[in-house]
């Protein structure tokens, strides 16, 4: 696979599961949640995702003249590179979904497993972020 076509199916995936968890957060625990818990739970999640979020963003519209595909990259980049924030995205839309549950019983517990999520695979999302979105100087 060509780095360019996993950097757009990366970028895409960090666009659409950060812009969909918060409309699943602002829509789906309507029934759960009021207006102020729902505001603590997109807090908790958006330190890490937004981060990510405008670094794609950024990456895109500094990268819009660039039509090739780049060079090659081996199977582990691409599967890193994508079933990573894949997972990230997977877990936290799992915890929204299923709330309540055994797992995140209250607001507070449902922050905590999103803090957790963050911690756990966060780190190796931004290690994909940083390589295929890097910060121009």
């Amino acid at each position: 696979m060509k780095r360019n076509h996993v950097k757009s199916l990366a970028g895409w995936i960090i666009i659409l599961g950060h812009v969909g968890l918060i409309a699943l957060i602002l829509f789906y625990l309507d029934a759960f949640l009021d207006a102020k818990q729902k505001m603590q739970v997109i807090l908790t999640l958006s330190p890490v995702t937004a981060a990510y979020f405008v670094s794609v963003v950024k990456g895109f519209v500094a990268e819009q003249g660039i039509l090739d595909a780049g060079p090659a990259v081996n199977l582990n980049f691409v599967g890193i590179s994508i079933l990573v924030p894949l997972c990230l995205i997977g877990f936290l839309a799992y915890l929204i979904l299923r709330y309540p549950s055994s797992i995140a019983g209250d607001v507070n517990s449902l922050q905590t497993w999103t803090a957790a999520a963050e911690v756990a695979l966060g780190g190796a999302v931004g290690i994909v972020v940083d390589d295929l979105f890097p910060k121009k100087s």
